[in-house]
């Protein structure tokens, strides 16, 4: 990856810590893309940390990561999370970096296929479209309606929920969040064993009117937004997810094919195409 050397100096400002919780084994894919990461990290002479979180309970190590990380001495500016079944180019996160955004992510398809969509005549050479993204824009809309144009021209559009495998968080994340939870006494934090609490950033828990049920993906984002964040979610961004097969697939593709993201979500019109700055025929709305 060529980077030049304003590029560099920004990267050499950060010092990075790279989650990865896992239970007992890390698939030989993935760590092949971290020793690529790591290798570009020392080559740009990036400050950085990989920290395995071994448990049973994907939710506990999340936490333990996270509390790790806004309490270290050495300060770390960047949380990168990491699921240990994904496949991924370095450059990516590089790509993530860059964007400066506070929180920002990739997403991957669910490991499984959508049996009530099956792929036309064109399209029998790929599963893809039988893939289905745990990602929701901004109040259930179009992108199109909730995306701010100078992102969008960047590849990045504002979502209420991504998952948590793929993420480049600042730390003002973390702080804006325990700001927030300080406001809610103990509702959000728990019992560390070591004298001091830790605060439950990827809890599992009812919806406060009862009517459904945050997971630990979502259960985050929301706390984030409640605490005044926007999260933005990379398009252009190609992440496999490993399982009986490597799930992937590119959702600004999916967008400009007009077709749906998962069921119930948003389908387009077929003849949309992205707009750029300075392109004939581009637009804000």
């Amino acid at each position: 990856m060529g980077l030049d050397e304003v590029q560099i100096e920004y990267l050499q400002s950060l010092d990075l810590f790279i989650g990865i919780p896992c239970f007992k084994t890390i698939h030989t894919e993935f760590h092949k893309c971290c020793l690529e990461l790591q290798k570009l990290f020392i080559e740009a002479g990036v400050k950085h940390e990989f920290v395995h979180w071994h448990g049973s309970l994907i939710t506990w190590s999340r936490n333990e990561m996270a509390n790790y990380f806004i309490r270290h001495p050495s300060n770390y500016t960047h949380y990168i999370s990491l699921d240990s079944d994904l496949i991924f180019k370095a450059e990516d996160i590089i790509r993530l970096l860059f964007h400066r955004e506070e929180f920002v992510g990739a997403q991957y398809p669910w490991k499984t296929l959508l049996h009530d969509r099956k792929p036309r005549a064109y399209e029998v050479s790929s599963l893809e479209p039988c893939l289905g993204y745990p990602v929701n824009p901004i109040g259930g809309t179009d992108p199109r309606k909730a995306h701010e144009f100078d992102k969008w021209h960047k590849g990045l559009v504002a979502v209420s929920t991504i998952t948590t495998g793929f993420q480049v968080l600042q730390r003002s994340v973390f702080e804006k969040m325990i700001t927030y939870y300080d406001t809610l006494g103990t509702a959000r934090t728990y019992d560390s064993g070591n004298g001091a609490p830790h605060y439950d950033f990827f809890g599992n828990r009812p919806t406060g009117d009862g009517d459904g049920y945050l997971h630990e993906d979502t259960a985050f984002c929301h706390d984030y937004a409640e605490a005044g964040g926007t999260v933005y979610l990379d398009l252009m961004i190609n992440v496999g997810h490993e399982g009986t097969f490597v799930y992937d697939g590119m959702l600004m593709e999916r967008l400009h094919r007009g077709e749906p993201i998962k069921p119930g979500w948003f389908v387009i019109d077929r003849d949309w195409k992205p707009h750029y700055p300075g392109k004939e025929g581009s637009s804000t709305g």
